[in-house]
């Protein structure tokens, strides 16, 4: 961003976004005159003050220019907000501890409608514009606090013995005193999230190892196990997914990203997309990167989003404020996927970590870049993801984080991070789930199985019943200990992270965080090859380390 004082004008008629490191507004120029621009607020979350430091990107007939500027004044005209932006400044004096939330986290309550003609509202008095820009700055002054608090989470802790550790953030909403409906929506919207993804890589798998992925359907079942679970999306959902910042480009573009290890691409939005959507995110201009290199290669992903989008190599670097840089291969979207949406509205995009072969455009993930390009040394990357926070470490391991000896299992197919699990049990009973293959899913919140199974294991605790599509409750009273043994290795679920709160408000049943999803079949009829997701409820039990080196994935125990 650039750092100096900036006396342009911006051309009437511009449409112009103001944005600060969270917060977008689309805004329209309808007046310049005298030195002053006066600009109708289409959307926002407060109304500017007088003396506010903002940043506008200017887009004119495709072109894209940043001014800044120091609010002189704000007013009402009809039902629309407007504010006369004055001298300009230095960005680097507003970028000081201000921020501001995304607009349609309170949309509900204060989105401004686009009148047709705009005409002065005689009625306001001085006081009362004077006493809504209080209550807003007040509102704006709140959430801003909060989203600093979450950007200083986000900051990189310092390397030690050469590795490069990222602070993580999580995101998930707390659900054990919600309505009656939103445990089972929640679970309904994580399953759909994660078999979407699924879908779109056994795709991208098909077509670059002309196979198919032995656990992809191609008659459409996976499809069909998506929509029997229902597709409530939640609006505002915090999805459970671990997040942190990347910058990609010269000088770097910031974005906020779900490190994801079953997916493989750098995914985020190109600029040139105007949907809402789109606007209220970081968005990727190729064009203002020095480094930037057009690769000419389309590609589209061939889910059921039907994502299209172009590849462009830049420079990934890995967290934003340290120097872990590598030339990367980044999937630009045409639009704003509807995946990201069950992560956070703060989430930008998502960096892959699993292999080439579920590549949407067949390049290697950001890890395999690292390592080809030798950035590290050790081409291996772990995991420690807890309640309170998490951290991913690039090029080793973080020798403080776990106890005892990690566990190794191999890969047994270079796509996912694809393991087999030993068994499976509930509160050590018999078991009746063993050697299942499984994906390591850091994007996913929840445990998926295959059908058979999941009955099976719930069939095994006292009290359980299914009660929608695929998910069980168990008493609230007794919330079992599941554990799954890998490598030989016993390894125990909290069982307040199976616990995913009452079905419903004051209920003595609560929902398990394991679910079923129907067993795929082949194009023939014959059955697929079932298998399981492991996600967010097992991983914070476990310090996890991916070996690209040996092709194999580790477990240990969590140091306290």
């Amino acid at each position: 961003m650039d750092m100096t004082t900036d006396t342009r004008p911006i051309p009437p008629g511009s449409r112009v976004l103001e944005f600060t490191r969270d917060s977008f507004y689309n805004s329209t120029l309808i007046d310049h005159k005298s030195g002053e621009e006066v600009y109708s607020i289409e959307s926002a979350s407060g109304m500017p003050v007088k003396g506010m430091r903002i940043t506008l990107l200017a887009i004119d007939d495709g072109r894209r220019e940043e001014v800044t500027r120091v609010v002189k004044g704000a007013f009402l005209k009809s039902d629309k907000i407007a504010f006369r932006g004055g001298e300009p400044m230095k960005v680097k004096d507003w970028m000081k501890g201000k921020s501001f939330s995304d607009p349609r986290q309170l949309s509900k309550d204060m989105k401004v409608r686009r009148p047709t003609i705009l005409v002065h509202h005689p009625l306001l008095t001085r006081t009362l514009i004077s006493y809504i820009i209080a209550i807003l700055s007040f509102a704006m002054l709140t959430i801003a606090f909060i989203c600093s608090a979450l950007l200083a989470a986000a900051s990189p802790p310092p390397a030690r013995d050469g590795v490069q550790r990222i602070a993580l953030t999580r995101r998930q909403p707390e659900l054990q005193n919600t309505s009656a409906t939103a445990v089972l929506d929640w679970t309904s919207q994580q399953m759909n999230s994660t078999i979407t993804k699924y879908e779109t890589a056994f795709d991208a798998y098909s077509q670059n190892a002309g196979q198919p992925h032995p656990f992809a359907a191609s008659d459409g079942s996976l499809n069909t196990a998506k929509r029997a679970v229902g597709t409530e999306v939640l609006q505002n959902d915090d999805g459970a997914i671990w997040i942190g910042g990347i910058t990609i480009g010269t000088p770097g573009q910031s974005f906020t990203v779900g490190f994801d290890t079953a997916s493989a691409d750098v995914r985020v939005v190109n600029a040139a997309c105007t949907s809402s959507d789109c606007l209220c995110h970081r968005s990727y201009d190729a064009s203002a990167s020095s480094t930037s290199v057009n690769r000419n290669l389309k590609f589209r992903e061939s889910g059921s989003e039907a994502i299209t989008g172009n590849v462009y190599a830049d420079l990934v670097t890995v967290p934003a404020t340290a120097t872990l840089t590598a030339t990367q291969n980044v999937g630009v979207l045409d639009s704003y996927p509807l995946s990201f949406g069950a992560y956070t509205t703060s989430v930008d995009g998502n960096l892959g970590m699993a292999f080439q072969s579920i590549s949407a455009y067949n390049k290697l993930s950001f890890p395999q870049s690292l390592v080809a390009q030798r950035v590290i040394t050790s081409p291996v990357f772990a995991f420690r993801l807890t309640t309170e926070n998490g951290e991913v470490t690039l090029g080793g391991t973080d020798s403080a984080a776990y106890t005892g000896a990690i566990t190794y299992v191999p890969v047994t197919n270079k796509s996912f991070w694809q393991i087999n699990i030993d068994s499976i049990q509930a509160n050590g009973r018999t078991t009746v789930v063993s050697r299942v293959p499984a994906i390591i899913d850091t994007a996913s919140a929840l445990i998926m199985g295959d059908w058979a199974n999941v009955v099976r294991l719930y069939a095994t605790i006292p009290g359980s019943k299914m009660i929608s599509y695929g998910r069980y409750t168990v008493p609230c009273n007794s919330i079992p200990t599941i554990t799954l043994t890998i490598g030989g290795t016993v390894f125990p679920i909290n069982p307040a992270l199976f616990n995913q709160g009452p079905v419903s408000e004051g209920s003595d049943q609560c929902v398990g965080g394991i679910v079923a999803i129907p067993r795929a079949t082949t194009s023939s009829g014959s059955p697929g090859q079932p298998y399981w997701s492991i996600g967010d409820i097992f991983l914070q039990n476990v310090y996890s380390v991916f070996d690209l080196g040996q092709n194999r994935v580790g477990f240990a125990t969590l140091a306290q």
